[in-house]
């Protein structure tokens, strides 16, 4: 009911397989099926099959039906009329939840984390039947795969670095270092393990630049500094490999480079001329 007063249509339902109750539906599939495959064809994908059945019924609405009119072109003429395209219609649950003190929303018994600046506020949650999304003044905040368990804690890391700065001793073994990426887990523990205050600010860079980014920039630096494996370093070998993909190499092949090259040959062999000569 929510859908047909959204988009604005009416709705019959027909009993199951009782085809005579839509028969003209019926004959409609049957009528298209002998026009588009009256010839047994084979396709390499659904997409082909697909791609020729669309052909197909262009063409048939692009002739002339009984009263002389061509349905491709009345139905152009129609859309003239139509209303304006409503946005999809989102088949979810939208609530309002308050964030408890463990920076987390409880929605049928399981934890999701928000930001941590969160605390105690009102939030807009939407929810579908495989994720949760969650918005703070119409802006999402926090996207969760839905869980189905129950007393789970869906836990994202990032969204408690503003608490993790002032206790940064929490974060081994912590839930939210867990349930992260294992790539993640291994650069805490191959490199930051006795350093929690600067993998949190390498962690800003992971975000941002992607974890298989910064874990290739890890290997270069731990060859070249060691004992040093600061946030600035892993910021300037992120930024050099940045540059370095984004740069191409000029290909000089245009007349004028062509004939310096030329010239500069001449120049040359007048060179070893004068070198010859002289020996």
């Amino acid at each position: 009911m929510e859908l047909s007063i959204y988009y604005g249509f009416n709705f019959r339902f027909c009993n199951i397989a009782t085809g005579n109750e839509k028969g003209h539906v019926e004959r409609s599939v049957e009528f298209v099926r002998r026009k588009a495959f009256k010839i047994k064809e084979c396709f390499d994908s659904i997409s082909d099959a697909n791609n020729h059945l669309l052909e197909c019924c262009m063409q048939i609405n692009s002739k002339p039906i009984s009263n002389d009119t061509v349905p491709l072109e009345v139905f152009h003429q129609g859309k003239m009329y139509l209303n304006p395209r409503l946005p999809i219609f989102e088949s979810c649950i939208a609530l309002e939840y308050r964030v408890d003190k463990y920076s987390t929303i409880i929605i049928s018994q399981n934890h999701y984390s928000v930001p941590d600046f969160l605390v105690g506020k009102m939030l807009l949650v939407k929810v579908y039947t495989d994720k949760i999304v969650i918005y703070h003044k119409n802006i999402i905040v926090a996207v969760h795969k839905r869980n189905y368990l129950n007393h789970s804690w869906n836990i994202q890391l990032k969204h408690y670095l503003k608490t993790l700065y002032k206790k940064p001793g929490d974060l081994h073994k912590s839930t939210a270092l867990l349930q992260e990426n294992t790539k993640i887990q291994n650069i805490f523990n191959k490199y930051y393990s006795k350093d929690a205050k600067t993998f949190l600010e390498v962690l800003e860079i992971i975000y941002e630049r992607g974890v298989d980014d910064v874990a290739d920039a890890l290997i270069k630096l731990e060859k070249i500094s060691p004992l040093d494996m600061s946030r600035d370093k892993v910021m300037a070998i992120c930024d050099y490999a940045s540059q370095t993909k984004c740069s191409t190499k000029k290909d000089y092949t245009d007349v004028l480079s062509k004939k310096s090259r030329a010239s500069l040959s001449l120049y040359n062999n007048l060179a070893n001329l004068q070198l010859e000569r002289t020996v």
